[in-house]
């Protein structure tokens, strides 16, 4: 009976968030449909594919970079609050934060190093022109 359930339930996963979203159900087995969606997204930025092969070849496919959630929505915070890290062997290494709307999904990032939240279209701006 609980192989049926979750049968089920990777068939309605998949059916609503595609194939990509297997994909992260198998890597974060205990999340809810909301935060998959959430890793799944990150996780299918530009920039972060971009940095994962970089960081693979680099290492010659022994670290993988992959998105955590840091924090969950919870009273006035709205946000899960992702980070992409690389494990490499002895402790997380952050690459990426990013705020996610949790009604919205709208994506933030976050910018540790002059503390401000950016728009992905003025990070992506900042990087061009080196702001």
């Amino acid at each position: 009976m609980r192989r049926f359930l979750i049968l089920i339930i990777l068939l309605v996963v998949n059916s609503v968030y595609g194939q990509r979203s297997g994909e992260t159900f198998k890597l974060y087995p205990n999340i809810s449909i909301a935060e998959m969606k959430v890793l799944d997204t990150i996780s299918h930025l530009y920039e972060v594919k971009t940095r994962r092969a970089f960081v693979l070849n680099k290492s010659k496919g022994s670290r993988i970079l992959k998105p955590l959630i840091y924090k969950r929505p919870k009273g006035d915070f709205k946000y899960y609050w992702v980070k992409v890290v690389e494990d490499n062997g002895g402790n997380l290494v952050t690459h990426f934060n990013f705020y996610v709307n949790e009604k919205t999904f709208e994506i933030r990032y976050l910018d540790v190093v002059n503390d401000r939240e950016l728009t992905l279209s003025q990070w992506r701006r900042d990087k061009i022109y080196g702001k």
